[in-house]
């Protein structure tokens, strides 16, 4: 599953981004406030923060016959959403997000 990671035509990242916290947690996983440090800079995403929100889960939850299934999958993170001066490190930012945040739907949306 190597492939998600590849990025074609986009040059190269120059700085470094490191996991700083992330307060989503159940039964609102994906509605947590990101804290990163990139090229050296603390910066804060999330909803109330300078920065919107850029992840989006990659389970599902569903519900059949009155019972409730999750599975869990990496975030998606998107580019597009992530703002501008910070594009140049959406690889980084993608790997450093789903290594330290837990996977998938926290089920809350059920």
């Amino acid at each position: 599953k190597e492939w998600y990671k590849m990025v074609i035509n986009k040059p190269i990242t120059t700085g470094d981004v490191k996991f700083i916290s992330y307060t989503g947690k159940y039964p609102a996983l994906c509605c947590g406030a990101l804290t990163l440090e990139i090229d050296g800079e603390i910066v804060e995403f999330g909803n109330g923060k300078r920065y919107g929100p850029f992840w989006h889960t990659g389970g599902e939850c569903w519900c059949k016959s009155s019972r409730s299934y999750c599975d869990m999958d990496e975030w998606r993170i998107d580019y597009n959403e992530i703002p501008p001066i910070y594009r140049e490190f959406a690889d980084e930012i993608n790997e450093v997000f789903n290594d330290n945040v837990t996977w998938g739907c926290c089920g809350g949306c059920l």
